[in-house]
């Protein structure tokens, strides 16, 4: 017997015209990146194909990456430019990479300007932060992350919940008024 080789998840994308048609809004739904390279191939297309970005409604990143700073940027531009704010869920792991402490052009500095993004899309109400096993949380570079972080739940207002390491810590705030 001849192994199969696995299929891609956007296979049943290349049907025909009609499964595209319905199944882009799927595929874009979530976006789990595990690598720096996925996340500018995503960009690269949402900035070719910007009514993909609408679709988007989850991020997930495997990493704190300073590409994620131009894939926001692509996804607000696109979503700002219809009044159609959907991204609902931001998640990423601190990484290896995020240990040093953060430099004007690090990855950890291009990544913290992201994360002040977030509150400007006005929908994102669920954060999750996790971290990897070889990082602790009393480094430079998680620590500068962790004030930026800070200040940007300061002026988030539609923040209903911040997951961290599992444990649920409830914002004073929701889209709708104060608790």
């Amino acid at each position: 017997p001849t192994a199969r080789l696995p299929v891609p998840g956007y296979a049943p994308l290349l049907v025909c015209t009609d499964f595209r048609r319905i199944g882009l809004p799927i595929f874009y739904y979530q976006l789990p990146l595990s690598s720096p390279a996925q996340v500018r191939l995503v960009q690269h297309t949402l900035g070719a194909n910007p009514a993909f970005s609408l679709n988007i409604r989850s991020i997930r990143l495997e990493g704190v990456w300073g590409c994620a700073l131009d894939l926001l940027q692509t996804v607000l531009v696109a979503q700002k430019s219809t009044q159609l704010h959907r991204l609902e869920s931001f998640d990423f792991c601190i990484d290896a990479h995020a240990i040093a402490p953060a430099h004007p052009e690090s990855d950890l500095a291009l990544f913290c300007n992201a994360v002040v993004l977030l509150p400007q899309f006005g929908t994102v109400r669920r954060l999750t932060v996790r971290k990897a096993n070889n990082v602790y949380l009393n480094f430079a570079g998680p620590a500068s992350l962790f004030d930026v972080l800070g200040e940007a739940i300061e002026k988030w207002t539609c923040l209903v919940r911040l997951l961290q390491d599992s444990l649920l810590m409830y914002s004073t705030h929701d889209c709708f008024g104060t608790y």
